[in-house]
């Protein structure tokens, strides 16, 4: 199963389609000049929408601005494929209302790197221990919005690490993380041991940092590091009620940077899979 997102999709068309009319150093009026003869509705402000993302050509658009560019069939062959890939229906889309934009994100990352002091990541939660978080959150007020979260967390677990290009994940977990009863003593158990499971996996690198190294870099909150197909790289800060997505360049390099400073002080990955045995034992 390939992991295709729909936005991203379009969003790579339409900086194709400018990099075309850039590479022919034409403005936009230029372009529609040379459109409007072809017999389709054409305005400056209509180009602008596509090469911004905010509209898909339709087909016959698309075909318009391929022969204008006298785009190459190799790119001609590409565009039409990303539009296609566009008008697919998302995966997320019955869970629009508990899901952001960072989802879109998410589903065709190659790498997620991800800090959480406090909770087990969301990829990595048993069904019982998120319901427990969610019932718990103050969005979660009706029996109805906490199906739909948990039901949209097991389908980004099926999506990102059930298919056959899973993501390549890298996770830091503070001790507190794995000792903070959610639940019974049974829905701790069956969450450490899935852990511990998952852990194991080849595409997933997981470590512990004791609360015993003090000060570090990870004590402003939680955050997740994305990378995606071709280079580009985002930051999520996940803490309610002001969660955002950051593409900046400076600050993607600093989390990152934070990131890897975490990775040394944490436990290594077998001393992780040895500390996560021990609490397990405890309960």
């Amino acid at each position: 199963m390939q992991r295709i997102s729909p936005p991203l999709r379009q969003r790579h068309l339409a900086q194709i389609l400018r990099d075309l009319r850039s590479d022919r150093a034409q403005r936009l009026s230029d372009v529609v000049d040379r459109l409007r003869p072809l017999g389709r509705s054409w305005s400056r402000t209509k180009l602008s929408r596509i090469e911004t993302g905010e509209s898909l050509p339709t087909p016959g658009d698309l075909a318009d601005l391929l022969e204008v560019y006298e785009a190459s069939d190799d790119v001609a062959t590409t565009c039409r494929e990303l539009a296609r890939q566009a008008r697919l229906t998302p995966w997320w889309r019955e869970f629009d209302a508990v899901l952001g934009e960072y989802v879109a994100l998410e589903t065709e990352a190659t790498v997620e790197c991800s800090w959480q002091p406090l909770l087990i990541p969301g990829l990595l939660q048993t069904a019982a221990y998120a319901k427990e978080i969610f019932a718990a959150g103050r969005h979660s007020s009706t029996p109805h919005l906490v199906d739909l979260q948990l039901k949209a967390r097991l389908a980004r677990q099926r999506q990102l690490l059930g298919c056959e290009t899973p993501v390549r994940l890298h996770v830091i977990v503070g001790e507190q993380a794995l000792r903070r009863r959610i639940g019974t003593a049974e829905v701790m158990r069956e969450q450490l041991d899935r852990l511990a499971f998952i852990a194991s996996w080849p595409n997933v690198t997981f470590q512990v940092l004791e609360d015993s190294v003090g000060a570090h870099p990870g004590l402003g909150g939680p955050f997740v590091l994305l990378s995606l197909p071709g280079g580009a790289d985002y930051v999520f800060f996940e803490t309610p009620p002001s969660e955002q997505v950051v593409d900046k360049i400076e600050t993607v390099r600093e989390f990152h940077g934070r990131f890897e400073l975490l990775a040394g002080l944490a436990l290594t990955p077998q001393q992780s899979a040895a500390f996560v045995s021990e609490i397990v034992k405890e309960l």
